[in-house]
């Protein structure tokens, strides 16, 4: 099946992104029945892009959180090898 036949296929599964609604058996060019979201949307996503500017700015200042705590992890386990091979 190509891709552009997609279109016209029933979905085989899926929840509404804005409401959770299963989607199962609706066509992609239908309306969620429980919101009205498009059913589009759902399938397809919302990229990072389409999202509130503060939002990816939270998850930015989460990442950055992530790495500085794996980068500490890293030097103080090479500091504690370090120190644990001189007391020797």
């Amino acid at each position: 099946m190509e891709p552009w036949d997609q279109e016209n296929q029933p979905l085989k599964g899926g929840y509404c992104m804005s409401c959770g609604y299963q989607l199962k058996g609706l066509q992609r060019t239908d309306k969620c029945p429980e919101c009205g979201t498009p059913i589009s949307e759902s399938v397809r996503g919302r990229t990072l892009f389409e999202r509130p500017r503060q939002y990816v700015e939270t998850l930015w200042r989460g990442a950055r959180l992530v790495n500085f705590g794996l980068i500490g992890m890293v030097v103080l386990t090479l500091l504690a090898s370090y120190l644990d091979s001189s007391l020797l």
